[in-house]
């Protein structure tokens, strides 16, 4: 049996799963503001308690690398960092926006849809890339204005559900885009970081413990950054 511990800590909810043979077992969750840095190490214990496992047993350690909050990255990497080096196991790195598409394509399962993963990076900017109808990344993630610019760029994708916290930024440019649609998932979790770090781990594609950093895209800036 491989067992995964997934770490998703790159929005406001702190959420952790555990799954086995690429299936999620069990999964634990807080939403309390500014305590990821408290409540990870809780949740890992209570989820492996549940299912009478020990941290031993693990395989690997899946964590959502970003983009996302500074501070909530941060607390996600150094912790799955931390059990893999303690643990002598890998590390997997998995994109929050492939999550963010893997949870719009459980709601829709639309094959002849393109999945656009965005996350809100303030005033009238995303962070974005766009997945295919299995979720897998057919551009790269960036950093862009919502505007005609953008949306140009996009009208190649004759249909596409554009999902994740930043998607209401979209909603005034459907009227020009019959075949697309918005899904404001607000908050990112664990169980949808589950059949990539499976597929990963079978492949072998591992991060490096020692020189895996979050994806920021953004310079960090400070305190008041941070609270993003």
């Amino acid at each position: 049996m491989i067992y995964i511990l997934h770490i998703e800590t790159s929005g406001a909810v702190c959420s952790v799963c555990l799954s086995a043979n690429g299936e999620a077992i069990a999964e634990k969750e807080n939403a309390t503001v500014n305590a990821h840095a408290k409540m990870l190490t809780l949740l890992v214990e209570e989820l492996m308690a549940e299912k009478q496992l020990s941290l031993t047993d693990l395989n690997a350690v899946a964590v959502s690398i970003g983009p996302g909050s500074y501070t909530g990255l941060r607390i996600g990497v150094s912790a799955a960092k931390g059990f893999c080096y303690a643990l002598n196991i890998p590390l997997i790195a998995v994109s929050t926006l492939q999550g963010i598409a893997r949870c719009a394509l459980s709601q829709t399962k639309n094959e002849n849809s393109n999945y656009l993963a965005t996350i809100d990076a303030r005033r009238n900017e995303v962070y974005m890339a766009v997945f295919d109808h299995s979720a897998i990344d057919i551009s790269p993630v960036v950093s862009r204005i919502v505007d005609a610019d953008l949306i140009h760029s996009l009208n190649n994708y004759e249909s596409l559900t554009i999902c994740g916290n930043g998607a209401f930024k979209f909603k005034d440019w459907l009227t020009e885009n019959k075949n697309w649609r918005v899904i404001e998932i607000t908050e990112t979790h664990a169980r949808y970081m589950v059949q990539t770090s499976y597929s990963k781990f079978l492949a072998s594609d591992f991060s490096d413990v020692a020189y895996t950093e979050p994806l920021y895209l953004k310079e960090f800036t400070g305190v008041k950054a941070a609270t993003k």
